[in-house]
C-alpha cells in the first residue's frame, strides 16, 4: 500500500468515526432531554457517572483517557442540569 493509499485510509476510517460520533451525540441528547424531565432517571445517570469515574480514577493509568472522561461527564451534567 501505497502513502496515498494509507492516508486515503486514515481519512476515510476518521470520517467513518466522526459519523459515528455525531450519530452517538445526537442520540445522547435526546437521552439527556428526557432524563432531565424524570428526576429518577436523572438523579441515576448522575449517580452511574460518579460510579464510573470512581472505577476509572482507580484503574486508569492514562491522563488523558480521565480528563476525556471528566470533560464528557461534566458536559453531561451540566446538560442534566439546563
Amino acid at each position: 500500500m501505497d502513502t496515498d493509499e494509507k492516508l486515503a485510509l486514515i481519512a476515510q476510517t476518521i470520517a467513518h468515526q466522526g459519523g459515528q460520533i455525531s450519530a452517538l451525540t445526537a442520540s445522547l441528547l435526546c437521552v439527556l432531554h428526557i432524563a432531565r424531565e424524570s428526576p429518577g432517571l436523572r438523579e441515576a445517570v448522575e449517580t452511574r457517572l460518579e460510579q464510573n469515574y470512581a472505577g476509572l480514577l482507580a484503574r486508569s493509568e492514562s491522563q488523558q483517557y480521565v480528563a476525556g472522561f471528566e470533560a464528557m461527564r461534566d458536559s453531561v451534567l451540566a446538560a442534566l442540569k439546563s
